[in-house]
């Protein structure tokens, strides 16, 4: 099953590729999908590259008390955490790699669909839906030139298989990436 799904997934990021006339890369640090490890938890995640093969790992931290405050991460050489500024508090986030720290709270109190990522102010993102009514389709809008992020389910109305067009540099921020994966996951997990 899980490699039907990475299969899947493969052929919609190429399809998505040629639709939206994004060329083939070879860069095996991009990300092109997430998916939930298991069909009936959103727990566990698995992080594919740009080429379908499986590189890394979002996991709740504290998962058997459904604690949505921490989580852990892997991509390639990359580990690191997400968590909640304040617990139970959900509208600011923090993503740790190492001595780099991300900063990702929502723009607007009241409206969940619309977030900012700094990092001590070097880096500005805004990361919201594409429409105001979905969580399904998530684009950055930047502040500067960075390139191209975007995220989608990969089945409209099923959360558990994601689509990401991944048109940054290799060497722009991985804690930035996993801060703009992780914001659409934690809109669609019960809370």
């Amino acid at each position: 099953m899980i490699r039907s799904i990475l299969h899947r997934l493969l052929w919609i990021s190429i399809f998505a590729g040629f639709l939206f006339g994004t060329p083939l890369r070879s860069a095996a640090q991009n990300m092109g999908g997430i998916y939930a490890l298991w069909a009936d938890d959103l727990r566990e995640w698995v992080i594919l590259d740009d080429e379908g093969d499986e590189i890394g790992t979002l996991k709740m931290r504290w998962s058997m008390q459904y604690d949505l405050s921490f989580w852990d991460y892997t991509f390639g050489e990359h580990t690191g955490e997400i968590r909640a500024r304040w617990r139970d508090n959900y509208r600011e986030w923090q993503v740790q790699e190492g001595s780099e720290i991300i900063t990702m709270r929502q723009t607007w109190r009241d409206i969940p669909t619309e977030w900012e990522l700094t990092d001590d102010g070097d880096i500005q993102l805004s990361w919201l839906t594409r429409w105001a009514n979905t969580p399904e389709e998530w684009e950055l809008r930047e502040k500067s030139d960075v390139g191209r992020f975007e995220v989608f389910t990969a089945y409209e109305g099923d959360p558990r298989d994601w689509v990401i067009i991944d048109e940054l540099d290799p060497d722009f921020s991985v804690a930035a990436r996993m801060g703009m994966i992780f914001i659409p996951i934690m809109m669609i997990l019960p809370k």
